[in-house]
């Protein structure tokens, strides 16, 4: 699933992260960068975090592809 950036510029997403509660998908994070990858996994498995309440799956993006 490639993410529709509408007032960026070519901006070009690395992964989208779905954060899931019992298999149902209820919100996402564009990433842009591994670091901004890395620091919103780093969130989930922070205790009293609001995404370490949430299973999560991570969806990276071919570069080749594009960004609609």
């Amino acid at each position: 699933m490639k993410p529709t950036f509408i007032g960026f510029g070519p901006t070009t997403a690395k992964a989208v992260i779905f954060w899931l509660k019992e298999d149902d998908i209820v919100s996402k994070t564009v990433c842009y960068s591994e670091q901004d990858l890395q620091d919103m996994l780093d969130k989930h498995s922070t205790l009293g975090s609001l995404y370490n309440s949430f299973d999560y799956e991570v969806e990276y993006i071919n570069a080749h592809e594009g960004v609609a």
